[in-house]
């Protein structure tokens, strides 16, 4: 663990984006006068919270519709980039450095909903600034240094992923063999409790790729609603069957990567999926588990995971 932590510090440095580029941060005391994100910098510590996050998304996804191809499928990053919008957009992300991220750590839903907002909106703010992964390598770099100083302290996409969303949980990737954050290391603090854990967050982070969940907007109030919502449409999208001339039920890789996220053996994260299908595929997909309660190998040769489609939506 130790050589873990040193590799990390020497060859991961984060690359944060709310910071000056002479190193300091900017802190100012009321957030951009702008129609988008114009706040009261005199409420609570957690309305101040919850707010910012909610402005951060509400910013990206007004730069989604303004860049958006005429078809709805490719986005313009090169025009987004120079856009007024998301100048403003950095210079608002500086406030996080100052909020009181203690002030959201007693309830699991607004924490949910804070990270989840920010995950998503560091994600597109990171392919703008610093581009686009296209390797493996390249892709693991990407989430494991781009970063946000959020209320003093660096978290990266990972450490918002696998540290806090996911309860502190292992990287997917093979090659990470410890959790994400160490047992000394104070951000474990602001992490999700294994009971608070929910598998939804899977249909909810957005990694710029076609593959990924759409953009959503959460709150401690919508989250139960979204994240259901969120689950419903990526399940009914992504699961899939062939009836002939071999029974296949083809899964997105998530399912695969995360898999005991979703139950401790197949047929329990089968089951899981299912909660969310709708019509014929909810059917198929409880047919083909009822059918090999007994014989759950045969069962695993039926699961094809497809390739997941990390090109840019752009």
């Amino acid at each position: 663990k130790e050589m873990w932590s040193f590799v990390k510090n020497m060859f991961l440095k984060p690359i944060v984006l709310n910071i000056t580029p002479n190193g300091s941060a900017i802190a100012t005391a009321s957030f951009v006068n702008s129609s988008l994100n114009n706040i009261p910098s005199d409420q609570n510590s957690i309305f101040r919270a919850m707010e910012l996050s909610r402005c951060l998304n509400r910013i990206i996804l007004n730069l989604h519709s303004e860049h958006l191809s005429e078809d709805g499928t490719q986005l313009n990053y090169q025009t987004l980039k120079t856009s007024k919008i998301f100048a403003e957009y950095k210079i608002l992300t500086n406030q996080l450095i100052t909020i009181d991220l203690q002030a959201i750590n007693t309830c699991h839903q607004l924490k949910m909903a804070f990270f989840l907002n920010l995950y998503n909106a560091l994600t597109i703010h990171g392919l703008i600034e610093i581009g686009v992964p296209n390797t493996i390598t390249s892709r693991l770099h990407f989430f494991q240094t781009t970063s946000y100083n959020i209320s003093g302290m660096i978290f990266s996409l990972d450490d918002i992923e696998h540290g806090i969303l996911r309860a502190n949980k292992k990287h997917s990737a093979s090659v990470i063999l410890y959790q994400q954050f160490l047992p000394d290391d104070p951000r474990l603090n602001y992490s999700l409790s294994e009971i608070q854990f929910d598998p939804r967050i899977h249909f909810a982070l957005v990694c710029g790729a076609k593959s990924c969940p759409p953009i959503r907007l959460y709150s401690a109030e919508n989250i139960e609603r979204a994240l259901d919502l969120a689950a419903k449409n990526f399940c009914n999208n992504n699961v899939n069957f062939e009836l002939s001339p071999r029974k296949k039920i083809k899964l997105s890789p998530i399912f695969n990567w995360f898999a005991t996220d979703f139950g401790i053996t197949r047929i329990t994260q089968l089951q899981y999926v299912s909660n969310f299908l709708d019509g014929e595929k909810k059917e198929l997909l409880l047919n083909f588990i009822n059918e090999h309660l007994n014989n759950p190998l045969e069962l695993e040769n039926l699961i094809e995971f497809e390739k997941y489609n990390w090109d840019l939506n752009a």
